[in-house]
C-alpha cells in the first residue's frame, strides 16, 4: 500500500468509525459470487444491524473514486482458483443448513492484501474503534461484564 494511499484511506476510517455504532449482526446462508453456476467466491451471508453497517459502507466510499455501487454483506470463505465450479457441485449448496452465530462488531480493521500464487497474505495495516454509543443503560456495552 502506497503511504499516500494509506494516508486517504485512514483519514475515511477513521472518521466514518467513530461516528458509527457497535452493531450486533448474524450469519444467514450461502452463496457465491457471481453466481451459483459461475462461483469464484464462496461466502456466508451476514444480517443483523445492517443499517449501520451499511451507513459506514457508505461513508467510507463516499470519498473514493472507484468505489463499488452495490454492497453485499458477506464473509468470503474461500475462493476458487482456476476455473469456476460448475452448477451441478454447488446444486444442494444453498441448502446447507448454517449454524446461527452471531456478534458484535466494535472496530473496523483496514487490511492490506498481498497477492501471491501460493495465495493472499493480509496485513493489518490499522484498526479503527465503532462509536460505543448505542443509547442503551450499559454506555453501548452490549455484553455487560465482559471484557
Amino acid at each position: 500500500m502506497e503511504e499516500e494511499e494509506e494516508r486517504i484511506l485512514t483519514g475515511l476510517f477513521k472518521a466514518s468509525a467513530s461516528k458509527a455504532p457497535c452493531m450486533k449482526l448474524n450469519l444467514q446462508g450461502l452463496g457465491a459470487f457471481p453466481s451459483l453456476t459461475r462461483a469464484r467466491v464462496i461466502w456466508a451471508g451476514i444480517s443483523g444491524e445492517l443499517e449501520p453497517l451499511t451507513g459506514l459502507y457508505k461513508a467510507i466510499t463516499a470519498g473514493l473514486d472507484n468505489a463499488f455501487k452495490k454492497f453485499s454483506p458477506h464473509i468470503t470463505l474461500g475462493r476458487v482458483k482456476g476455473r469456476p465450479l460448475c452448477g451441478s457441485a454447488l446444486k444442494s449448496f444453498k441448502e446447507v443448513p448454517v449454524t446461527p452465530i452471531e456478534w458484535v462488531v466494535r472496530e473496523v480493521v483496514l487490511y492490506e492484501s498481498t497477492l501471491r500464487p501460493s495465495g493472499p497474505i493480509y496485513t493489518v495495516r490499522r484498526v479503527f474503534p465503532l462509536s460505543p454509543a448505542r443509547g442503551g443503560p450499559n454506555g453501548g456495552d452490549l455484553h455487560p461484564g465482559r471484557p
